[in-house]
């Protein structure tokens, strides 16, 4: 049942993404969804619809890297603790991209995962 939601959800990620499902300006589908500056850019607007886009993407990204930690039996790069909150992961996120400009023109996936397992590694349980 667990493979089945996880094929699932990866089919409708990438099927979405490869239509530039929400984007008003269609990109080409060998390209990513977004990359790091509309990321930081959707972080940093205060608007509701910034900010819901901010947060939809980080929940996304970090659910798929999670289900594949535990569909996989183990960390795929970043072991968050459990009192984290998307406020705090979104000011680490603004903080990555300011480090590290250059992530700002790749996938956001990238810049997502490289502020998370630079910040929270995987840890090896006893």
């Amino acid at each position: 049942m667990n493979y089945f939601i996880l094929i699932f959800s990866l089919l409708y990620f990438i099927c979405f993404s490869s239509l530039g499902f929400g984007q008003t300006n269609p990109r080409n589908i060998n390209k990513a969804f977004m990359i790091g500056q509309d990321l930081n850019k959707s972080c940093t607007n205060l608007d509701a619809s910034s900010q819901n886009e901010c947060t939809g993407y980080i929940l996304g990204v970090i659910d798929i890297t999670e289900g594949f930690s535990v569909v996989s039996n183990q960390c795929m790069g970043f072991m968050l603790p459990s009192n984290i909150n998307i406020q705090e992961i979104k000011k680490l996120v603004l903080i990555w991209y300011k480090e590290h400009p250059s992530h700002l023109k790749i996938a956001a996936a990238d810049g997502l995962y490289g502020a998370l397992s630079n910040r929270y590694p995987c840890q090896k349980l006893n």
